[in-house]
C-alpha cells in the first residue's frame, strides 16, 4: 500500500500543470495564428544585465549577477572593450540612467523597467514609459518595417556609432531637445490632453 502511495505521489509531481501542458502542446511558446511566437504583453527583464551583459562580481553600486550572453564571451574589438571599461569606470557620472536620461535600445529592453510589445502579423511595436505613464513612445527602429515612419528628430546622437548615417534635413541633438520647439501644434495639443487626463 505504501509503495502504491509513493508511486502515485511521484507520478503526480512529475506531471506538468495544465498551463505548462497547453504551452508545451503549442511548441513551448505562445504562438500567433501564423505559427510565429506571440510577443504581445507587458515584459520586464529580471536580470542584472543592466549592469553588465556578462557574468560579474559585486562592486560598488553593482550587484553580482549571471550574464545573459551565451558562453559569456563577447568578441569585443580592442576599442570597444576599452570604451566598455571607460563607461563602467565613469558610470556614476556618465551613465544616462544616473542622469534620468532615456536609456535607448537595446539597453531599455533589459533594464529593470516594464515595457509593452504589441505584435501583429505585420508589425511589432515596442512601447515604454519614460516620465509619465499617460505617454507612450514607439521606437521606430523596433518596427518590423520602419520605412513608413520618418524621424522628426534624432536625439542622443553623441552616442551613435560611427557607421550610423543620419539623414540630412532632420534636426539632430547630442542629448534631448525641447519638444515645444519642434513638435507640430497638433502633437503638442495631444500631449497636453494626455498629461491633463493623467493628472
Amino acid at each position: 500500500m505504501l509503495t502504491l502511495a509513493v508511486a502515485a505521489l511521484l507520478l503526480a509531481t512529475a506531471l506538468p500543470t495544465s498551463a505548462q501542458t497547453a504551452t508545451a502542446a503549442r511548441g513551448g511558446l505562445p504562438r500567433m495564428w501564423d505559427g510565429k511566437p506571440d510577443l504581445n504583453g507587458v515584459w520586464q527583464a529580471l536580470t542584472t544585465a543592466n549592469f553588465d551583459l556578462q557574468d560579474h562580481a559585486a562592486s560598488l553600486g553593482v550587484p553580482a549577477g549571471q550574464g545573459v550572453v551565451e558562453g559569456n564571451d563577447i568578441p569585443y574589438q580592442a576599442w570597444a572593450l576599452a570604451k566598455k571599461q571607460e563607461n563602467f569606470k565613469n558610470r556614476a557620472t556618465a551613465d544616462p540612467e544616473q542622469k534620468c536620461f532615456l536609456l535607448g535600445v537595446p539597453r531599455t529592453m533589459y533594464a529593470p523597467f516594464p515595457f509593452q510589445i504589441i505584435h501583429s502579423p505585420a508589425y511589432i511595436a515596442v512601447f515604454s514609459e519614460y516620465t509619465r505613464p499617460e505617454i507612450r513612445f514607439v521606437r521606430g527602429g523596433t518596427l518590423d518595417d520602419p520605412t513608413g515612419v520618418a524621424p522628426d528628430v534624432h536625439i542622443y546622437t553623441r552616442s551613435k556609432l560611427p557607421w550610423v548615417r543620419l539623414p540630412e534635413g532632420v534636426p539632430a541633438f547630442e542629448a534631448y531637445y525641447d519638444p515645444k520647439a519642434l513638435w507640430p501644434a497638433a502633437s503638442q495639443a495631444r500631449r497636453k490632453a494626455a498629461l491633463a487626463a493623467g493628472a
